[in-house]
């Protein structure tokens, strides 16, 4: 199983004490990421048809689906980090 992190980086509201609602994010996250990726067979992917779906290009993917779908009130999109195993994890920093 894969652990999936999701980076934002922005002004902290002040009423809040977060920079964006993490309900908010999760949605989206399962939405464009969970839902596409999730118990799929990654070589079957068009995403994956040039390309190996390894950790990196699979970072690569999950950032094109978020960068499309991102909303433009958001903070900015600052990482994602796949972990595939304990010792098997990439990061891409934007």
């Amino acid at each position: 199983d894969y652990v999936i992190e999701i980076g934002v980086e922005g002004p902290v509201d002040g009423v809040t004490g977060r920079v964006m609602a993490p309900a908010a994010l999760d949605a989206l996250v399962r939405c464009e990421v969970i839902a596409r990726y999730d118990q799929s067979d990654l070589n079957a992917l068009p995403e994956f048809a040039a390309v190996p779906p390894t950790t990196e290009n699979l970072a690569v993917a999950v950032e094109q689906r978020l960068v499309e779908k991102w909303p433009e009130s958001w903070p900015r999109l600052d990482r994602i980090r796949i972990e595939e195993t304990r010792r098997n994890r990439f990061e891409l920093r934007r």
